[in-house]
């Protein structure tokens, strides 16, 4: 058994575990390790020596680092062998590293070839001295030469300038399973691939055409087996040196390297879950097919996709049940698209198609219409057949269009569209939706000012008693006072607010005003002028974590009663999550508020849930009151309605009264109380206070 080889080591490493790995590793390639372990600055320059064999160096420590190491070493002017091994280290990293004069680099789970750099970083070494000492003697000595090539681990090689193989050193066969004696006297152009001959052919040249030239170059070389080794080589004319006559060949294997480089890029530009290209390699090839058809004169498209289900998925199911449908929806779109199209996944639920050389609209709405129909189609994810649905925007690149990426904004422009109007649905965008979408963002940017530049203002809508017309409440509706556009209804901005988040800080500014101005107006005469305010509320205040906190803290500043408070919600928005929304209204019940529940009878009616809620005004939305005095059915449901309300100890009011036959069949059904433009339009706090010194709007019905 041949004994081990002792190695004066300086290991810079900072884990214990994976010093021991590499010492470890370096037993097994035959070296008996001596020398101590460093984490620090002041220990590595305390260990420092130039007897060391070499340094083995972690990339990262806590408060140190391998490229500093080697500037120390290099500063002492130490002939020590430098290798970095490291977990992290990336191939860009690991060049700056040689570069900089390290003598290697591993990564910790590549440690089996350790022992073998580190003999090679020795051999290094000793040939670096020994070429120092006596470089004239190697020069002269070819038996030499060759005995130090038979043990490089690199391939080192002599041709003629032709290409012809004069000498092949042993490693050969371990790089490309070929004896070196059956080389001599082959083309070794033969053995590279076919796209690399002509750069090699032209490096040789070159170099032969140099006195004393050398270059490098990478390369492909076929290894027995049929497989393709990656090597980089580096060519230097000794045509004229006698012990040699030929173009020295010195080819390091960078197999692993490229291969890593390629796991590297492919990630870089390719979804880890789907394996399709993501958005960066989207925008690249829709630059490139975007040159492409303006040189040809064709036409490309872009499809951007939305799944219209998967956020419900995940809410419902989980995200692992997400992601198999992300798989499964990406497996089938693939199948329903060319070859030669992306097909592209940007992220959250949003998928993006490029196809090319397309004729007109007409094939590109083809293809939406197809891949709508198939995600419509149940799809197998965890064990469950669900149906994902999809939205899609369509934008074509036919029109003048100074960057491709313009196309894919305009196709999610088109996308948001569709998803407003329609789900499920596609839209093919046109400059409209362009200058709408333009116009939408500025407004957003304004709403965002909107609060602090004081323009919001309140109007109010009189609540009257139906059975003689007084005003018992009035419902604070919020407006925008644009400085260009004039006074907007909520109609024109809410939407966009609810989109930019700005629901919160909105809904909570017009609580906080409408209390001021009730208390104002009560404070202002000895009997009240009216007995509360109606507030809306959004989902998005119902579901912050502290709303019921906040109402309390607005009524504390403002001094409002919590009775006269009365705070509405729509059925829509129970109907979403009537659990979780009956705790907050419960909690703002047990303040004193009083509530109401807005806009019944639309989308969801149901009457199922009445019973959940303690609350004190059930609104009948205006779609039943509109048809009160002509549509017997109607009459019937809001009469069956108003007694179950009644039952349930809550006052019925009728929304939308415009006329005096309106105003008559809502008491004659049994509504208590009226709310429309037959009393009252919003107006604004003066002259609403005007009504309210009246004490009744109109006369009795």
């Amino acid at each position: 058994m041949t004994p081990a080889t002792p190695l004066k080591l300086l290991l810079l490493e900072d884990r214990p575990e994976d010093a021991e790995l590499t010492l470890h590793a370096l037993r097994r390639g035959g070296y008996a390790p001596i020398g101590p372990r460093v984490d620090s600055e002041a220990g590595y320059l305390a260990a420092l020596s130039p007897d060391l064999d070499v340094v083995l160096a972690d990339y990262n420590l806590p408060q140190f680092d391998a490229p500093r190491a080697l500037q120390h070493l290099r500063e002492c002017g130490f002939d020590v062998p430098f290798i970095v091994v490291s977990g992290t280290i990336g191939e860009e990293t690991a060049v700056a590293m040689m570069r900089d004069g390290a003598t290697d680099f591993l990564l910790k789970d590549r440690l089996g070839r350790l022992g073998e750099a580190v003999g090679a970083a020795m051999e290094g070494r000793r040939l670096r001295r020994e070429a120092e000492q006596t470089a004239t003697a190697l020069r002269a000595s070819e038996a030499r030469f060759r005995a130090l090539v038979q043990h490089a681990p690199d391939l080192i090689a002599v041709v003629q300038a032709d290409g012809m193989v004069r000498y092949a050193s042993p490693s050969v066969e371990r790089i490309l399973g070929v004896p070196a004696d059956e080389l001599i006297g082959t083309d070794g152009f033969a053995m590279l691939n076919e796209g690399d001959v002509q750069w090699m052919r032209s490096t040789v040249a070159a170099t032969a055409a140099a006195p004393d030239g050398s270059a490098t170059v990478e390369g492909r070389l076929q290894h027995r087996d049929g497989s393709w080794r990656w090597i980089e080589a580096i060519t230097t004319n000794l045509l004229d040196e006698p012990s040699v006559g030929g173009i020295v060949v010195n080819a390091h294997d960078i197999t692993d390297r490229k291969h890593f480089e390629e796991q590297l890029t492919h990630q870089a530009f390719h979804d880890a879950l789907t394996g399709l290209p993501n958005r960066a390699l989207f925008l690249a090839r829709l630059d490139h097919a975007f040159e492409r058809a303006r040189r040809q004169g064709s036409t490309l498209a872009v499809l951007a996709l939305n799944l219209d289900r998967l956020k419900a998925i995940n809410d419902s199911l989980g995200h692992p049940t997400g992601d198999a449908v992300l798989r499964e929806v990406a497996e089938r779109l693939t199948r329903h698209v060319r070859e030669a199209d992306t097909l592209a996944y940007l992220g959250g639920d949003c998928f993006a198609i490029l196809l090319e050389d397309v004729p007109d609209a007409t094939e590109a709405v083809r293809v939406a219409d197809r891949l709508l129909v198939q995600l419509q189609r149940p799809l197998q994810a965890e064990g469950r057949d669900l149906v994902v649905g999809a939205t899609i925007g369509v934008a074509l690149g036919s029109r003048p269009d100074p960057a491709a990426d313009h196309l894919l904004r305009d196709a999610t422009t088109a996308l948001s569209e569709a998803k407003a109007r329609r789900p499920g649905s596609y839209i093919v965008f046109d400059e409209g939706l362009h200058a709408r979408a333009v116009a939408r963002l500025e407004l957003e940017g304004e709403l965002r000012g909107a609060i602090e530049r004081e323009e919001l203002r309140l109007h109010y809508q009189p609540i009257v008693d139906l059975a003689n017309g007084r005003i018992t409440a009035v419902e604070a509706l919020v407006r925008w006072e644009h400085p260009k556009r004039g006074l907007l209804a909520p109609g024109a901005f809410l939407s966009l607010a609810d989109e930019a988040g700005l629901t919160v800080p909105i809904g909570t500014w017009v609580l906080e005003e409408a209390c001021r101005q009730l208390c104002e107006w009560q404070q202002s005469t000895p009997a009240p002028l009216v007995d509360g305010i109606h507030v809306n509320l959004a989902a998005a205040q119902l579901h912050q974590a502290d709303f019921v906190g906040s109402v309390e803290r607005v009524l504390e500043k403002t001094g409002l009663v919590p009775t006269a408070l009365r705070m509405e919600i729509t059925e829509q928005i129970l109907v979403e999550d009537l659990r979780a929304t009956a705790r907050s209204l419960r909690a703002l019940r047990d303040l004193g508020v009083r509530l109401a529940i807005d806009d019944f009878g639309v989308g969801y009616s149901s009457l199922g849930y009445l019973r959940e809620l303690d609350a004190d005004v059930l609104k009948i939305d205006r779609t039943f009151v509109r048809e009160l005095g002509h549509d017997e059915a109607s009459a019937k449901i809001v009469r069956a309605v108003s007694g179950l309300a009644h039952d349930f100890g809550m006052r019925v009011t009728a929304e939308g009264i415009e006329t005096d036959e309106q105003w008559s069949a809502a008491r004659t059904v049994g509504c208590d109380l009226g709310q429309g433009y037959r009393f009252a339009r919003p107006v604004s706090a003066g002259d609403v206070e005007a009504l309210l010194t009246q004490r009744a709007v109109g006369s009795r019905a």
